[in-house]
């Protein structure tokens, strides 16, 4: 399990996008639509697993406070524009021990002891053209076939490349190739792993997943879709 802190090796990327542009992009969009929010978790849970597990490992419990920051940018001028978005994530234990890990809410040492802290700096570059928009990096979608489930301290995260398009009024198409993911109580990339069964066990790795769909809306209240993943 990789617990790294990624920012030392990304952050060299962002200074390397921005820096040749920041004279043009003073005076345009890029910053003028740029926003950025913090937002701050405690988190306590407690799950009692006596009659799945018996004494084995009788309850996971832990408290956690987490930070999570999204930086958007705009867009450079051009038939063809360019941004670059940001989500940095940290975990703080505040209360847990070897044997009540578990929970979802703190990265777990090779020891099997809970992890004092975990961060992650993960970048997005995007381009739109039109009502068109390509995104390449750090990546969470919300389809069907692939849901956002923001339901710990952090969210998780996935790694890849994916499209948005809008140009025909009411039809929203969508496609993308995700090649590693990053859960929710972790820092480092991992292998695409589903996690299967009432004692949920990592099996079925795969080296990628791939997804296209779209949907159409038909009014404010009436909207159909079709999505595939593979």
């Amino acid at each position: 399990m990789n617990n790294k802190n990624c920012a030392p090796l990304v952050w060299p990327t962002l200074l390397y996008f921005c820096a040749p542009g920041l004279a043009w992009a003073e005076d345009s969009d890029f910053f003028k639509d740029s926003t950025a929010t913090l937002q701050a978790r405690n988190y306590y849970f407690q799950r009692n697993y006596l009659d799945i597990r018996g004494t084995e490992k009788p309850k996971a419990e832990e408290w956690a406070q987490g930070f999570i920051l999204n930086f958007k940018s705009g867009y450079t001028p051009g038939t063809v524009g360019f941004g670059i978005d940001a989500v940095a994530t940290l975990g703080l234990k505040l209360d847990s021990g070897r044997g009540r890990v578990g929970t979802g809410l703190l990265s777990i040492k090779d020891s099997g002891a809970p992890a004092d802290d975990y961060s992650r700096l993960g970048p997005t570059l995007k381009a739109r053209f039109s009502k068109t928009e390509l995104r390449l990096g750090e990546l969470q979608p919300d389809i069907p076939v692939l849901p956002f489930s923001d339901i710990r301290l952090l969210p998780p995260s996935y790694q890849g490349v994916s499209f948005s398009s809008s140009e025909l009024a009411g039809l929203t198409l969508q496609g993308g190739r995700i090649k590693s993911t990053s859960l929710r109580n972790e820092a480092g990339d991992e292998k695409l792993i589903a996690m299967l069964g009432y004692i949920p066990q990592r099996a079925s790795p795969s080296d990628a997943f791939n997804y296209m769909g779209g949907d159409y809306s038909f009014n404010e209240s009436r909207t159909t879709g079709v999505f595939q993943g593979s």
